[in-house]
């Protein structure tokens, strides 16, 4: 008995563990990135191997070295990284935000030096106006839930800027500043679901999107009036049946062409004449949850089993590459990725495609996609982060 007290007083004496009071900053010694490469050996390429978690980014024409990114997935929480040479180093950058859960990001188009950002939580919509140094909490958007990604519009012959809440609506703010204002929706836009946005001939804008749950809902097109008001047109279906959407997208020269993910089925599905009538892209038999088209009308799709392209309008569809050189000199040959979402209008035009395993961008009409990952060290944390 007395040997058992003995081994408890010990255990439960403070002083038994030491603690290093005044000592220098943590150093991040993992998790390092996949395929055993973290850095380009001095080669001077983008880093090897891959590293994640993200779900959104973005990047601007006028300075496209210039990368915001950020993710949650699978318990981990990237909050805000930036990197100012393309990919090859990146930097937490999250002072202010208290909720690093981090959905979707967006660099204003009118700040040229790419220091204007907004980014969206499942708390509301952050900005920075410093390049990402500091945050502040848009506090008008503190209870719109989740807001999955940022487009532009015209209300009234006015620029707006557009957010989806989770919470059922679509955030509007003048694209020259001002308050973000609330559009209420029919029900909640799906949780990884983005906005797909189309400017009519006649100044109009119109959002294309799927309400409801994240495995499944209903298509809308909402036609919006003024920065507080839409009028919203569905669910949209043919004589016979009612889509079920999981991801939606509407062509931005064509608001009667959009593509759809089938709920329960996750397959590519198309529609050219306003939702009337659909079919099936039966050419393209792998799992799809995300779908995009863009300027050109390229048709993109993404999900576990990859990333996709057609060129031509659906007739043929392929995969998109990533190409990896370990240390040791051999080569990865990778489809499959965790993606996380499509994201449009990167550096202008362009398309990129946020993943568990990092980011990557499409590189013109080659089929295999820049790597911009960086040391995974960087940025990946268990749960969610603290902010300095």
């Amino acid at each position: 008995m007395i040997t058992l007290l003995l081994i408890l007083s010990l255990a439960l004496t403070p002083t038994i563990h030491a603690r290093i009071r005044g000592g220098s900053a943590w150093t991040r010694v993992g998790p390092h990135n996949i395929f055993n490469a973290y850095n380009d050996g001095g080669k001077g390429k983008l880093p090897m191997g891959e590293g994640g978690t993200l779900a959104g980014a973005s990047s601007l024409a006028t300075s496209p070295n210039i990368i915001y990114a950020g993710g949650q997935n699978n318990g981990v929480s990237s909050g805000i990284i930036k990197t100012i040479d393309g990919g090859k180093t990146w930097t937490r950058q999250s002072n202010g935000i208290w909720d690093t859960r981090i959905l979707g990001v967006w660099v204003h188009p009118d700040d040229t030096t790419g220091n204007h950002v907004f980014t969206g939580t499942h708390s509301g919509i952050y900005e920075s106006k410093d390049g990402a140094e500091s945050w502040t909490l848009r506090e008008e958007t503190s209870k719109w839930g989740n807001v999955m990604s940022f487009r532009e519009g015209l209300i009234q012959g006015k620029q707006y800027i557009l957010a989806n809440c989770g919470n059922g609506g679509i955030g509007t703010m003048p694209r020259g500043g001002g308050t973000w204002q609330y559009i209420k929706a029919p029900g909640p836009i799906a949780p990884n679901g983005h906005l797909s946005v189309v400017i009519n001939p006649d100044q109009t804008t119109e959002v294309f999107t799927c309400i409801g749950n994240w495995g499944g809902g209903k298509l809308y097109y909402a036609k919006v009036n003024t920065p507080t008001s839409a009028t919203w047109v569905g669910p949209l279906g043919s004589s016979t049946e009612t889509y079920d959407c999981a991801n939606a997208a509407v062509d931005p020269n064509d608001r009667d062409h959009f593509l759809f993910s089938k709920a329960g089925e996750y397959k590519a599905w198309e529609s050219n004449d306003g939702g009337k009538t659909a079919h099936e892209f039966t050419n393209h038999d792998t799992g799809v949850y995300f779908v995009m088209i863009d300027q050109k009308g390229w048709l993109y799709t993404a999900t576990q089993a990859g990333a996709f392209v057609s060129m031509n309008k659906g007739v043929k569809w392929s995969a998109y590459h990533v190409f990896m050189e370990r240390p040791d000199g051999s080569i990865v040959d990778r489809v499959p990725h965790d993606y996380q979402m499509i994201e449009p209008n990167f550096r202008g035009n362009g398309i990129a495609f946020p993943s568990d395993q990092g980011l990557h961008i499409v590189n013109g009409t080659e089929l295999n996609l820049t790597s911009a990952v960086g040391d995974k060290t960087q940025y990946d944390s268990l749960s969610d982060d603290c902010s300095k």
